[in-house]
């Protein structure tokens, strides 16, 4: 191959790669394809640079950006951007993010809309009724589900030892407090829902 050639091609692939790294760029290098095209990347020139080692594809139409030192952060955008509007990050995956002692996500977890109807084996999908009730804030940029949400939610994924590890350490460092735990119980809590009365006991 004639060199003029060959460092064409190396300079075309490293603008594709520089496009999709500022795209990227805010959301510790997730991207969806549909974004990337729009930034005039082809589908192409995706393919070259999953070869190259240099994206890869982890759910259906996202990709992100090999060698993030954000791995867990990463992971939980590429989730986001997959569930599409009126996500947040919930649960385990939300006690990850706010490293509460003991509590790890594998895959991530993320709550969205009833209507929302997407499953994929690599994200862990929580559909709630009422948004209200997510008390949605951001955290490090990511849309979460409020502490005390997550930690109804945590009532039905923890054991009683684990989630009561993961309550204290929550109110020791004062991300929320009993009254703030009762009043959302009162509010929310409705009968029948997941980790209610886990938390109840608690």
């Amino acid at each position: 191959m004639p060199v003029a050639v060959a460092e064409g091609r190396y300079m075309a692939a490293k603008s594709a790669f520089q496009r999709v790294a500022d795209l990227a760029r805010a959301s510790a290098g997730a991207f969806r394809i549909v974004d990337a095209l729009s930034v005039g990347v082809s589908e192409r020139e995706i393919r070259t640079l999953c070869r190259n080692g240099l994206v890869e594809r982890t759910l259906p139409g996202i990709y992100v950006v090999v060698g993030s030192p954000q791995v867990i952060v990463q992971k939980l955008h590429a989730a986001l951007l997959w569930s599409g509007e009126g996500a947040a990050v919930a649960a385990q995956s939300a006690g990850e993010l706010l490293r509460l002692d003991g509590v790890h996500s594998t895959p991530a977890v993320i709550a969205v809309p009833v209507s929302n109807r997407k499953r994929h084996p690599n994200v862990r999908v929580i559909r709630y009724t009422s948004r209200a009730a997510m008390m949605v804030r951001h955290e490090r940029g990511i849309p979460m589900v409020g502490t005390e949400a997550m930690l109804c939610q945590l009532g039905s994924a923890l054991d009683r030892e684990a989630l009561e590890i993961a309550c204290e350490d929550a109110r020791r460092r004062k991300l929320t407090s009993i009254p703030a735990l009762r009043a959302y119980l009162d509010r929310f809590g409705a009968s029948g829902r997941n980790g209610v009365g886990a938390l109840r006991d608690l």
